[in-house]
């Protein structure tokens, strides 16, 4: 545990991981704002306020920060046209509308990236020259 770190230290860190912005979390914590963005970076820096902020990620993970698999069983839900998932079980307000098409579209995108499914194949020779190759000669006539 960081005892060197003063509470509003210990709060620029906690607003600060809200959404990695150093100068409004320094605004939110109490800093004057003339001359925040040199003196938060500074802050950032030292190794008290990194080791803590690895403290706070660490208590962190697993109650607000979604996991890989919390992500990849979302969106397969969304997928199915199920609106999310919570500890295996479809959650949702009764009446609440289902994934449209676009929305399954998306999920499916992310997912087919995650397990690389559109990855073009490319082959390159030893000089990194891409090969052509043409089908058809569409500006030739036979006559």
């Amino acid at each position: 545990m960081c005892v060197a770190l003063t509470e509003k230290q210990k709060l620029l860190c906690r607003e600060y991981l809200i959404d990695q912005d150093g100068v409004q979390a320094g605004i939110r914590a109490g800093y004057a704002a003339k001359g925040l963005d040199k003196r938060i970076q500074k802050i950032m820096a030292s190794h008290e306020v990194q080791s803590y902020m690895q403290e706070l990620l660490g208590n962190t993970n697993g109650k607000k920060i979604a996991d890989a698999t919390e992500i990849m069983e979302y969106l397969s839900s969304v997928l199915r046209g199920r609106g999310g998932i919570n500890d295996g079980e479809s959650v949702g307000k009764a009446g609440a509308k289902a994934p449209d098409v676009k929305e399954k579209l998306r999920a499916a995108e992310l997912l087919g990236k995650r397990y690389a499914l559109f990855k073009e194949q490319v082959e390159a020779t030893e000089t990194g020259a891409v090969p052509v190759i043409i089908a058809e000669d569409l500006g030739k006539t036979d006559e």
